[in-house]
């Protein structure tokens, strides 16, 4: 003793080891941490080419970076900021705490059946995989298992409150940007705008020949117009987007729809050969639905059924956003002053 009481050097390595003694024995209980079987994270996200995301019912979703841009699926453009916060969770994520031993078991035989599995290629070569199991009780973690791993960890991202699971989806609409089509005026050759109510509206094309602007309806050129009304309908070409690429409807719905007259059908070419078709249709209400004002409707007078370049499902676009394009022959007609 008295010798300690002469060192306190030897004091103090005795006190660490103590320290260290009683912290494997805590870890022991409550889960051990390795670097080996809890490095989840990939520092380098900018060389990330491919993140594929699959679970036990088989929804999958495959992520492939296309220049600045991602497609969805090999089909699709995906939403830039849900791609953003994924390539954050993969850089970020960390390792909140280990799972008690005790625990390990029942959390392992629960993940074969509900986690979602995660694969990270740069290049075609995967850099990293694991699974993606649900929240802790506290919902501030999420439990995540490494490839040829027997050992879970609960893990975060440091500073974000919440759990991490919903950024893992696999299905494939919460992925899908938004966007119909995007188009400079320069690069539109064609627009055809075909009223199926001829009564109401005439029907009429628009022909851009290297920037000579012509229009025509049944066959008849339109030989005055007004050349401010028609390039501010241009640019209104600019954006254009989908309120939900699936309205929902099953076969039975889908066939009545597209068993009626449409209100219009839309044709634009551009960039030379590209085409794109939208066919829209009246959404019926159910018997004494109303409007806002509380005026009774048999028609939704927000949205419409669209039928996409002839290809199922049908999805909703808002008149809101039509009306930006979709304008009478009228509109072009200058107002001649008496």
């Amino acid at each position: 003793m008295q010798k300690l009481r002469n060192n306190p050097l030897l004091v103090v390595l005795l006190l660490l080891a103590i320290i260290t003694g009683g912290v494997l024995r805590y870890k022991n209980k409550k889960g051990t941490l390795t670097k080996a079987n809890a490095d989840f994270a990939v520092a380098d996200t900018a060389s990330i080419t491919k993140i594929f995301i699959a679970d036990k019912n088989n929804g999958k979703v495959l992520l492939t970076r296309n220049g600045s841009a991602w497609k969805l699926n090999e089909k699709y453009e995906a939403r830039q900021d849900m791609v953003d916060i994924l390539l954050t969770t993969i850089k970020k994520l960390s390792v909140r705490a280990p799972v008690p031993n005790n625990t390990i078991p029942g959390l392992l035989k629960s993940m074969a059946t509900n986690a979602k599995k995660i694969e990270i290629y740069v290049g075609n070569e995967i850099v990293k995989t694991y699974y993606v199991a649900g929240p802790d009780m506290n919902h501030a973690g999420t439990y995540m298992l490494l490839e040829n791993s027997s050992t879970p960890y609960l893990t975060h991202i440091e500073g974000f409150q919440g759990y991490l699971t919903p950024r893992y989806s696999t299905v494939e609409g919460a992925w899908r940007s938004n966007l119909l089509f995007s188009l400079n005026k320069k690069d539109i050759n064609e627009i055809s705008l075909n009223f199926y109510n001829e009564s109401k509206n005439p029907s009429y094309n628009f022909h851009n020949n290297n920037g000579t602007y012509s229009l025509m309806s049944g066959n008849k050129q339109v030989v005055v117009f007004d050349t401010l009304a028609l390039n501010m309908w241009l640019n209104s070409f600019k954006l254009a987007v989908v309120e939900n690429f699936d309205a929902g409807c099953t076969k039975a719905k889908t066939d009545s729809v597209l068993n009626n007259k449409p209100i219009y059908e839309i044709t634009i070419l551009h960039n030379g050969k590209q085409k794109i078709t939208i066919k829209t249709y009246i959404i019926k209400l159910p018997k004494g639905s109303t409007d806002h004002g509380g005026t009774p409707t048999e028609e939704d007078h927000d949205r419409v059924y669209a039928l996409i370049n002839n290809t199922l499902p049908l999805t909703t676009l808002q008149y809101g956003m039509l009306d930006n394009f979709v304008k009478p022959l009228n509109y072009f007609i200058p107002i001649v002053k008496k």
